[in-house]
This record gives C-alpha cells, sequence and structure tokens, in this order.
C-alpha cells in the first residue's frame, strides 16, 4: 500500500541572497510526520536540484540512493521493492546509526512528480521575480534530464 506523501515548499519564504544562493522552506509530511521538521529552511534550489541528479542515478542504476539536504545529518533513504515501487524512510545518521522518523512506500513516477512540481515552481517564480540566471542554473539543467528520459 503506498502512502500519503507530500513535499511542502512554502513560496513565500524563498529569498534570494547577494552571492545568489537561494534559501527557502521545504520538508516532507507524512501524516502527521515532518521531515526534517516542519519549516525546515534549506538550500532549496540546490538540494532539489541533487533530488533530480539521485532520480537520474536511480533511472540508470536501479539502486538504492539518498536524498540529501544541505544542513545536518539528514536524508530520506529510498530502496526500490519492486519495479516501480520504493521504499522510502526518514532518517538522522547519528554516530551509532540512524534514527528513523518514518517510513512509507511510494512509486517512482509519485516521487519524481513531487519533486519536479516543486522545481517548476521554484523556476517560475525565479522568472517571475527576474532572478539572474546562475542562481537557479543547477536546477534548470538537472530538470532537463528527466524531460529527456
Amino acid at each position: 500500500m503506498v502512502s500519503e506523501l507530500e513535499l511542502i515548499i512554502n513560496y513565500d519564504s524563498i529569498k534570494i541572497s547577494r552571492k545568489m544562493v537561494v534559501t527557502g522552506e521545504i520538508y516532507f509530511q507524512m501524516g502527521h510526520v515532518f521531515f526534517p521538521e516542519e519549516g525546515w529552511n534549506d538550500f532549496i534550489v540546490n538540494i532539489l536540484a541533487w533530488w533530480i541528479n539521485a532520480l537520474k542515478e536511480y533511472y540508470i542504476n536501479k539502486s538504492a540512493f539518498e536524498l540529501l539536504f544541505m544542513d545536518g545529518p539528514l536524508l530520506v533513504k529510498c530502496k526500490p521493492v519492486s519495479a516501480n515501487l520504493l521504499e522510502v524512510k526518514f532518517v538522522r545518521d547519528v554516530g551509532s546509526g540512524e534514527q528513523v522518523f518514518g517510513v512509507t512506500n511510494i512509486t517512482c513516477q509519485e516521487l519524481e512528480n513531487l519533486i519536479l512540481k516543486a522545481s517548476r515552481k521554484i523556476l517560475r517564480k525565479a522568472e517571475m521575480e527576474q532572478w539572474p540566471s546562475q542562481a537557479i542554473m543547477g536546477l534548470r539543467n538537472s530538470i532537463k534530464f528527466v524531460k529527456n528520459k
């Protein structure tokens, strides 16, 4: 059975620095569980590009992959359990092992859709607010792969 998983982006929280670094609130919600936590602020453009690249590697190798956050030992471990189903585990890596916050199953297509929907909204925001292209170049380049897969 596949659980409801959401990727939450607070588009009003997104800021771009003079150094072209884009930050904003990004986190997963699965029922009443938030990961890393509700309102988590991170380098949103960078991590979405990383996540798309992780999906790219999955499509090539069909092996487990991780969705990393910039700050802290926080990650989402994704492991194939069947041809199109992933086990998604939300963990904090601690010295003695893993602290698991939740586990769910989701299709790879659903995970891809969550990540791409968020990425495209950020690119639209960047276009509307006329961000310099270097601020979003990595994300834009990552999305091109998924369009051509």
